[in-house]
């Protein structure tokens, strides 16, 4: 969301989030001569995939993954550069509670063409993006300003940009007798605020704000989705490079979630989710020393999330009004916590034309996290069919392994990563139902010899060109 940061040309670098590339097309664009002689001509494609979290048991089925493409050409003359971006990206979430016949999926996935244009003007840089998405009848435009001023250079400098972004969502919910599938598009507000600087050659730092603000009317025929939601947060970070050329940087951020969610058929609400909220927290140090014989980077950081939210689901839009008041109806709530550290050692060296990077890391991941659900009893008085669901991993300890190449001939590069996760150890917990009986419950199973577990991996590869 800071503009001036993305605009600059760096070498290519993978980010520990979780995408997917795939070359789709290629664009051409026009660019007028200017005055000034010097002038590039660049593009890029790639494809990223994340295979996050795979868990089967004799109870549910849990599959989290998210993928990305893009394909872009950029142009570059004088302090001037325009680009044509096509991106498409998915990320996608199911639990399937089998016993409970209780079922959830959800996608959210945009594919968008994208143009922009970005100039520097004295100590003024400004840039303007402008978007389509063709994956929705709707056709939000997806827009983004920005404008950064260092009239005092590297000693300060302040940003100011603004985004909207539309995102398509789409939901799909079963609980016994039905069925609700919606897609819906959204957009979001994104405001956020910057400053840097750099008081000395070996010490610097920036401090930023950012609020999102967002909703969405259901549509009055079908099934729709109404939502509220804002986020804000802000980060902090500083840097300092020891006169062995060892550069630490420490890093904090915040962010809150807040949003309540409608779920209508023919502009009536037949379920929620109410006051559901957010919080993350990320703490980062990293030490690079590129001047040992063999460069190391090692990065450690720590980071918790927290939620809670409750909400129901009830059945008079498929069955009758009396039949809703009897049963058909699910109650819930969702609280708890995910803690993770994590430490990575990763060493870069070349041969040849082409460069390596080896990371080897360390995770452990502890979670609370339980979901609470339960149906009324007939006229609504009393309680039936109460269930804790507890997230099963209670502790895991996973390690990573990863290597990536970056090779290039004359304007030419392909770069290209894989990682694999892999479970060292992991402490389930047994499913417990919670039954409003005198007689004690026979002992539940052990799931351990039925839980399986995938750590998960991510791969990707990116091809780019420059020409002078």
């Amino acid at each position: 969301m800071l503009f001036y940061r993305t605009k600059k040309r760096e070498p290519w670098v993978k980010k520990n989030d979780s995408r997917f590339y795939f070359l789709l097309l290629f664009f051409q664009v026009f660019v007028y001569a200017q005055t000034d002689s010097t002038f590039s001509l660049g593009g890029s494609a790639g494809t990223y995939y994340f295979d996050i979290f795979r868990q089967t048991s004799n109870r549910s089925h849990t599959i989290a993954l998210s993928k990305e493409s893009f394909a872009s050409i950029d142009a570059v003359s004088g302090k001037d550069s325009m680009f044509v971006l096509f991106r498409s990206f998915e990320n996608y979430a199911a639990v399937n509670q089998q016993q409970s016949d209780f079922n959830i999926s959800i996608k959210n996935s945009l594919k968008i063409a994208m143009a922009g244009f970005h100039s520097q003007w004295e100590f003024i840089e400004y840039s303007i993006d402008a978007g389509i998405p063709f994956n929705t009848v709707s056709y939000p435009l997806q827009l983004q300003f920005g404008i950064m001023v260092s009239p005092w250079k590297k000693l300060l400098q302040a940003e100011l940009a603004w985004k909207r972004m539309p995102f398509d969502y789409s939901t799909s919910i079963m609980f016994h007798d039905f069925v609700f599938t919606t897609g819906d598009m959204t957009s979001s507000s994104v405001a956020s605020y910057s400053l840097y600087s750099q008081p000395l050659d070996f010490f610097g730092g920036s401090i930023a704000y950012y609020e999102t603000i967002g909703n969405n009317d259901a549509a009055q025929e079908g099934y729709g989705l109404r939502t509220t939601h804002r986020f804000f947060g802000k980060g902090f970070s500083l840097y300092y490079i020891t006169a062995n050329s060892t550069r630490i940087t420490a890093e904090i951020i915040t962010n809150e979630y807040r949003s309540d969610l409608i779920f209508k058929r023919d502009g009536q609400s037949f379920g929620d989710l109410s006051q559901g909220f957010a919080k993350y927290s990320r703490y980062t140090l990293v030490g690079k020393n590129t001047k040992l014989f063999i460069p190391l980077t090692v990065e450690y950081y720590f980071e918790q999330i927290k939620a809670s939210s409750f909400g129901h689901f009830e059945s008079w839009p498929f069955t009758s009004f009396v039949a809703s008041i009897i049963t058909n109806r699910l109650n819930y709530q969702v609280d708890g916590f995910i803690k993770h550290h994590s430490i990575s050692v990763s060493s870069r060296f070349s041969f040849g034309k082409a460069q390596f990077n080896t990371e080897f890391g360390y995770h452990r991941i502890i979670s609370d996290v339980f979901i609470d659900h339960w149906e009324p009893e007939i006229l609504v008085f009393g309680t039936k069919n109460f269930t804790r669901d507890p997230f099963s991993i209670k502790d895991a300890h996973v390690g990573k392994l990863g290597v990536a190449i970056d090779y290039s001939w004359n304007s030419f590069g392909v770069n290209a990563f894989i990682e694999q996760y892999f479970p060292i150890s992991i402490t389930y917990r047994h499913h417990e139902p919670i039954v409003p009986s005198p007689t004690p419950p026979s002992p539940p199973p052990t799931e351990e010899s039925r839980l399986s577990t995938d750590g998960g991996r991510r791969m990707g590869i990116q091809l780019h060109f420059s020409l002078l």
